[in-house]
């Protein structure tokens, strides 16, 4: 199969999502092309690039912006040419196009009802919560779910990365909107390290926290950094690192400094070894207000950290709370602080709580499983009928 990759912005869970289908299609022998703004692109994804001459060969970089406006219709000529100047003598320049994220799926259905994309030209789009989540305004939420509405009707196919982004999805688009079907987000096999905490931890020694994301405030991390004040107020040793890029980092510097916690809190450029630094961490927070799925709790699972998130969105599909991890309310620096405070005095209770989890994401969330998926959907899509993967 020929197919086309749709996103606006290449950096973090939405970017490994796409990379990894690039990867596992072009390892069974199909022919995908990724167009994306790679001046947006994350450093995880410049260093995949770099180290893969064949993938970088199939990404093509076009300006794209998150806010709709009339710079889209540079982006759909440029579009526009680019599909022209690929066609085969079959006159299809792609079996399949998917569409990722908001903009990727606007763009991806616009094809095909600007007639850019033959009929015959398979057409999916995964939200990845985008305009699904209720955080932009009453106005602009209903503006949002309207196109969505009117989008829907030129869509084959909404493949869906958790139960969160279908129920969402079904909820404000409706069920019978267009064909959906649940694929969870998967990762590479990972191994775990279930090595038990050292006797004082969190007393006569720091417990190291990490968080990793765009630093924005949907992500929470000013509610993490107010709960790491709270626990170490209780007496109890706390080292925090944050990892990420974003318009928060001086607003979240700040706040260390007013908490005087420069010491204790270290707020890090984005990385491009996460998973090797995760390994470090004692427990990994996401203390998201909205998240579509949470890929980075699910890697900490797998590598065997103790996870502490939000009980929002994706998370609550891979983290049972109690027992693969534990679920704290969003914005509640309060709550948080007790659920870390928890871990640190219960060291056996958050073994098995690593174990069971490391287990389940080796299990129930490979990545060999969601490319088959996506790949199987792509091919069958005309029999498709709304429904889960079970």
């Amino acid at each position: 199969m020929r197919i086309l990759y749709i996103l606006r912005n290449a950096e973090g869970g939405i970017r490994t999502h796409v990379e990894t289908l690039m990867k596992g299609a072009l390892e069974r022998g199909h022919e995908p092309l990724l167009i994306t703004d790679l001046a947006q692109a994350d450093k995880g994804f410049q260093k995949s690039l770099e180290s893969d001459p064949e993938l970088r060969k199939r990404v093509v970089s076009i300006a794209m912006r998150s806010a709709p406006g009339p710079w889209d219709l540079t982006t759909l000529w440029l579009l526009y040419i680019g599909l022209r100047s690929t066609r085969g003598p079959d006159g299809l320049a792609f079996d399949v196009v998917h569409g990722h994220g908001a903009k990727g799926g606007l763009f991806a259905r616009l094809c095909r009802i600007l007639g850019i994309l033959p009929r015959s030209t398979r057409v999916i789009y995964t939200p990845h919560g985008g305009s699904l989540h209720a955080m932009h305004g009453a106005l602009m939420n209903r503006l949002y779910i309207w196109i969505e509405k009117w989008l829907a009707k030129s869509t084959d196919l909404v493949l869906l990365e958790s139960r969160y982004t279908m129920e969402q999805f079904e909820k404000r688009v409706g069920r019978d909107a267009a064909p959906t079907l649940l694929n969870r987000n998967g990762i590479a096999k990972l191994e775990p390290d279930l090595t038990p905490w050292p006797i004082g931890l969190g007393s006569t020694e720091p417990i190291r926290i990490g968080a990793y994301g765009l630093l924005r405030t949907i992500k929470g991390f000013d509610i993490l950094i107010q709960a790491v004040h709270l626990v170490r107020a209780r007496g109890f040793k706390v080292i925090l690192d944050i990892s990420g890029e974003g318009q928060e980092r001086e607003k979240l510097l700040q706040l260390v400094r007013d908490l005087k916690l420069e010491k204790e809190i270290h707020i890090h450029r984005e990385t491009s070894n996460a998973l090797e630094q995760m390994r470090e961490c004692h427990i990994v927070n996401q203390p998201s207000l909205f998240e579509s799925f949470g890929l980075v709790a699910l890697e900490a699972q797998a590598l065997g950290r103790a996870v502490i998130a939000s009980s929002v969105g994706g998370l609550i599909d891979f983290v049972d709370d109690g027992l693969t991890g534990i679920l704290v309310s969003p914005s509640n620096p309060t709550a948080l602080a007790e659920k870390i405070v928890w871990m640190i005095e219960h060291p056996d209770d958050t073994l098995l709580m690593r174990t069971r989890a490391a287990k389940r994401a080796r299990e129930q969330f490979s990545s060999e499983k969601m490319i088959d998926g996506a790949l199987s959907a792509y091919q069958n899509t005309s029999n498709l009928k709304s429904r889960e993967d079970q």
